[in-house]
């Protein structure tokens, strides 16, 4: 492996980790009960998580993104953007994995926990 290969990779290790550290910064926005910055804190890392094509897990990252996305909207009182979202991705989840989908099981779940006021489930 030459020098070049060696550098590019330990940037995209940095612009990953960094990710990842945007998204536990989000976490801690979902617990201390700023839903709505933690929303568009999401959306940022989504897409963020998206770009990052050569890490085998970027696609269930945000996956997970958006489904935390969809609850911290209704959380934080946007229900029918959260809802529209949450049925959007809803659509999509069932094309990708099926009616039995874990991703979609987990969006129905944080949705349904979201909409009740409840802590969101885990896993």
């Amino acid at each position: 492996m030459n020098w070049l290969t060696k550098w590019r990779n330990r940037r995209r290790v940095r612009r990953f980790e960094r990710i990842h550290d945007r998204d536990l910064a989000a976490m801690m926005l979902e617990r201390n009960g700023r839903y709505a910055e933690a929303a568009e804190e999401l959306a940022e890392i989504e897409a963020a998580y998206l770009r990052e094509t050569w890490v085998a897990d970027h696609l269930p990252a945000a996956i997970l993104a958006r489904i935390r996305r969809c609850a911290a909207l209704i959380r934080a009182g946007q229900r029918a953007q959260g809802r529209a979202e949450a049925e959007q991705l809803a659509a999509m989840l069932y094309e990708f994995e099926g009616p039995d989908g874990e991703y979609l099981r987990r969006l129905r779940d944080q949705v349904a926990a979201a909409e009740r006021g409840e802590e969101a489930p885990d896993g």
